[in-house]
């Protein structure tokens, strides 16, 4: 009985033998062979013909698992994984840079300059948004029309006459405004296209009071700050107070208190009072 189980184990192993090796698997553990019986082909041959005919498997997972459950020795090797495939990094264009504009269109954005009036100057050069008042000292320029051109006073109404175009209002306005009043004036009845220049030539004056030494009118000049003031008029007196000064601004109708310090400046016109000290 046990000569017979031992046979037919040995015909069963080589049977599996001969299905790994149809699949292409390699056995990896040998087991050692029984005594061979006495005629062990025939019994081979009955039992292959009773076996079904070895069927290839659809994937090698479960050839694997098998193989691995038959043979609990052998090691199958890993299995790489795929590397990844490069992936290529795309580097958008860069932005054009806007086109700078040219020549003409910068002079098209550029505002009109009216060649009519050159800049006004004085004892030294002063903007066109100067404001002219009383006892300003005017010349006034008009291309072509030398009986027009002249030097005037700014009155104390506030008024320039000027031959043929009257009384033209002078005091409050900038010099802009000013060249725009007898630019109109002319052209009303006079001349078609006047070309037009205004200097400052003399400013009007400032007033200081208080405690200076010369209290008084002096006249003006570019740049004036309250230190200056108070030299031209002889310096403090010693009651002074030097910590602070009350201006009145030509343009405002009452003083206003200041730091007096070489920052503060004076425009024509202003009336500064340096006022007493305490103790």
């Amino acid at each position: 009985m046990q000569r017979k189980f031992e046979r037919r184990a040995a015909a069963m192993l080589a049977v599996l033998a001969l299905t790994c090796a149809g699949v292409g698997l390699a056995q990896t553990s040998t087991v050692a062979a029984p005594p061979q019986p006495q005629n062990p082909d025939a019994i081979v041959a009955q039992m292959a013909a009773q076996l079904p005919p070895p069927v290839t498997a659809p994937s090698a997972a479960p050839v694997a698992a098998a193989a691995t459950e038959s043979q609990p020795t052998a090691v199958s090797a890993p299995v790489a994984a795929p590397a990844p495939a490069p992936q290529t990094t795309v580097i958008p264009p860069a932005a054009s840079a806007p086109a700078m504009p040219g020549p003409s269109a910068l002079a098209a954005a550029r505002p009109p300059v009216s060649a009519q009036m050159t800049a006004p100057v004085g004892p030294g050069e002063v903007g066109a948004d100067y404001v002219l008042g009383s006892a300003d000292k005017i010349r006034i320029t008009v291309f072509g029309e030398p009986s027009l051109t002249g030097e005037y006073f700014v009155s104390s109404s506030g008024k320039v006459s000027l031959p043929l175009a009257g009384e033209v209002q002078a005091a409050g306005l900038t010099l802009r405004d000013f060249h725009d009043h007898v630019v109109k004036s002319l052209q009303d009845g006079y001349l078609k296209d006047p070309k037009v220049s205004l200097e400052v030539l003399t400013f009007r004056p400032f007033y200081i009071l208080g405690e200076v030494s010369k209290p008084g009118q002096y006249p003006y000049t570019s740049g004036l700050t309250v230190f200056n003031a108070v030299a031209t008029a002889g310096g403090f007196t010693y009651r002074a107070n030097t910590r602070k000064v009350l201006i009145k601004r030509a343009s405002e109708p009452a003083e206003h208190e200041v730091p007096l310090s070489a920052e503060t400046t004076i425009s024509p016109g202003d009336t500064i009072r340096i006022p007493e000290r305490f103790f």
